[in-house]
């Protein structure tokens, strides 16, 4: 694991007050020393993006992979946040989609099936989703 950087970018008061909301989300989320961290209302580091990747196949289909390092807290304790998605071409719902919100925590979505996941580390994250996302995609060929 890559060491954190404390890094607190001045963020103007009035940053709620009167501004855009295209100004808010560019404020809140800033690319700092060449690593991406979004900013919570106090000005305080909240994430760091590990890996922000998304590609388009032949066939269309969306696969977005976001996962963000963040401190380890009642919700995520083990200091990882994410969202793993396969939207297949012409639909707006993913067909394949890893989250863990709260309150649910970790957990996949497969066709529109809900069901708790077993999350181990990023590595195994990211081998269950490209499982996932081959039988998927695979058979929408």
């Amino acid at each position: 694991m890559q060491q954190r950087v404390s890094v607190k970018p001045r963020i103007p008061a009035v940053l709620d007050e009167g501004w855009s909301e295209g100004l808010r989300r560019w404020w809140k989320s800033r690319d700092v020393y060449g690593r991406q961290y979004h900013i919570g209302r106090n000005g305080e580091q909240v994430a760091a993006v590990v890996l922000r990747e998304k590609t388009t196949d032949e066939q269309g289909n969306v696969r977005e992979m976001v996962i963000w390092q963040v401190e380890p807290n009642p919700r995520q304790p083990e200091g990882i946040r994410y969202r793993l998605a396969l939207i297949l071409a012409g639909e707006k719902a993913p067909a394949v989609l890893y989250d863990n919100h709260h309150p649910k925590g970790h957990h996949r979505h497969i066709e529109g099936v809900e069901e708790p996941y077993q999350f181990m580390n990023v590595d195994r994250l990211i081998a269950d989703f490209m499982v996932d996302v081959m039988r998927i995609a695979g058979a929408s060929e």
